[in-house]
């Protein structure tokens, strides 16, 4: 990305390159020191690989450190889709027609996108912030007193949201009573709220994963996300508890969808194994087959595989000793899974200097290293001169 401003893909798992390869999308952020707060406006840029451009093709009001602009795209290099917040109502997932150079403001939020089917999912992306903060649109001042919540409990009237984007149509996929209910130590919920937070569809749409959290209310002096992890077919039914929140809490973070859409990859301590050190697992999307991917290598950050599950990329966290240099800087991973042999891409600047807590965004950098379509490319996130920026690393020379 070019020296004129803040950069960010959007996400470990969501790929930024275009059908063709030809494009990438990220966002351009409108700043990189201070919290965000609505009303801000980001710019969704598209570059051209080819000709070494840069385009801003929208700008909008949903935006954060993490994800950026959220921009998925679509089944060819024509749209490209990304939220806003319109009348200061909640965000929804914004169509831009990059042919035509038109818009269409969709029913529901988008945090993910089905291209087969034509479908976009995600929770009411505000209560994002409510768990986690920069991962929704900003709140309306840097305040925790500014987020949106839930009643406690869990909602009936609220949960993970489908929008058909060709009819139109919205509807509840699955509310949090009913997701709530498939949890396997329910006495422990008790004086807290229910929230989604990360929703994905299997790359073949067919399934879907869902994080649950539960934070307690303030009063109860109890801290935590509580996290577990949820699946379901694509109408919302066959909802089962893949990583309950016991197995969760021993250490655990970043679940993605193998390639394969029947498995999962997610970084996991499995003291129910005998071994208490995070590792890269993997299981199937119903809990069963689950196994250590590697008990070699510590498993960190945001884990992903190639389709033929030779290859594991992730990066690490700037407080991570085992892997961070002294300045900050941290370390793009490729696993061989066949050999078991590790080597760093290269190493990159993440450790930002403002002195505002990571949990709100503007010193929290995180690589997020993507495969590109074809495997052969990684994108990924760093400040090498202290901005935010997008780079590529080409593994096609290292890669068998």
């Amino acid at each position: 990305t070019p020296s004129d401003g803040f950069y960010t893909n959007t996400y470990y798992d969501v790929c930024p390159w275009s059908p063709s390869g030809r494009y990438l999308a990220v966002t351009r952020l409108p700043y990189q020191d201070k919290i965000a707060v609505l009303g801000d406006l980001a710019d969704i840029c598209i570059i051209d690989l080819k000709e070494q451009s840069i385009r801003t093709v929208y700008t909008t009001r949903s935006w954060g450190y993490q994800l950026g602009g959220n921009l998925h795209w679509g089944a060819s290099d024509r749209y490209l889709y990304t939220n806003d917040v319109i009348d200061r109502q909640h965000a929804v997932g914004i169509r831009i027609d990059l042919e035509a150079e038109g818009t269409l403001a969709l029913a529901g939020p988008q945090y993910d996108l089905d291209v087969k089917h034509q479908t976009i999912i995600g929770p009411t992306l505000e209560y994002l912030n409510v768990t986690q903060y920069s991962y929704g649109p900003p709140a309306t001042s840097a305040s925790t007193e500014s987020f949106e919540r839930l009643l406690p409990g869990a909602a009936a009237n609220e949960g993970l949201w489908e929008t058909n984007i060709k009819t139109g149509q919205k509807r509840l996929l699955v509310s949090l009573a009913e997701a709530a209910s498939y949890l396997s130590d329910p006495e422990f919920y008790q004086n807290g709220t229910f929230y989604f937070f990360h929703t994905k569809y299997s790359p073949d749409g067919e399934r879907i994963m869902l994080v649950l959290r539960y934070p307690f209310l303030p009063e109860t002096k109890k801290r935590g996300r509580n996290p577990a992890l949820l699946t379901c077919d694509r109408e919302g039914n066959n909802i089962q508890e893949v990583i309950s929140r016991e197995r969760w809490i021993q250490g655990g973070h970043h679940p993605t969808w193998h390639p394969d859409s029947e498995h999962i990859i997610m970084n996991l301590t499995p003291t129910w194994l005998g071994d208490n050190t995070m590792r890269f697992c993997q299981f199937k999307a119903h809990g069963s087959d689950f196994k250590i991917l590697s008990k070699q290598h510590l498993g960190s950050g945001h884990p992903s595989m190639t389709p033929d599950s030779s290859y594991l990329l992730a990066d690490a966290y700037p407080m991570e000793k085992d892997f961070a240099t002294a300045d900050g800087e941290v370390p793009i991973r490729l696993l061989d899974l066949r050999t078991q042999q590790e080597q760093t891409i290269c190493t990159v600047f993440t450790k930002l200097p403002y002195d505002i807590p990571r949990s709100w965004g503007p010193s929290k950098l995180d690589a997020h290293p993507v495969w590109s379509r074809d495997s052969q490319q990684v994108c990924f996130n760093g400040a090498p001169d202290g901005s935010r920026q997008v780079l590529i690393a080409d593994l096609s020379s290292i890669l068998s």
